[in-house]
């Protein structure tokens, strides 16, 4: 049996492996976190490549009825309007991702709270 000494418990290597896990921990959330940027970032990328051929596209299909409205408008065009609005939310909504800010810790003074800016839609 071991004694304390100033009312202190006696260090154990129990001690040293909870704060090895913590720092694991921590490490693995900051690696994980910037992943899923690059992932965010490698995403919006493709996006962005696929709606400049969505609009290529578009255009192709609107050669001499280019108005949604008129009666003749290629159905196929439509859909892919509808395609290219989603696929610019989609995009808007990752780059809103990427600048919102991590989760605040519990007991932050509200002073310190950072708001992030609403999606430009």
């Amino acid at each position: 049996m071991k004694h304390w000494t100033r009312g202190l418990p006696p260090t154990s290597e129990k001690c040293g492996q909870s704060s090895d896990a913590l720092i694991r921990s921590k490490d693995w959330q900051i690696k994980n976190a910037k992943r899923r940027v690059v992932q965010i970032e490698a995403l919006i990328m493709d996006l962005r490549h696929r709606l400049k051929l969505l609009e290529s596209d578009i255009q192709l299909e609107e050669k001499g009825i280019s108005d949604p409205k008129h009666i003749n408008y290629p159905c196929v065009a439509r859909a892919m309007r509808a395609r290219r609005e989603n696929l610019f939310r989609s995009i808007v909504e990752l780059e809103y991702q990427l600048k919102k800010p991590p989760p605040v810790p519990f007991g932050t003074p509200p002073s310190q709270i950072r708001l992030a800016p609403a999606p430009d839609l």
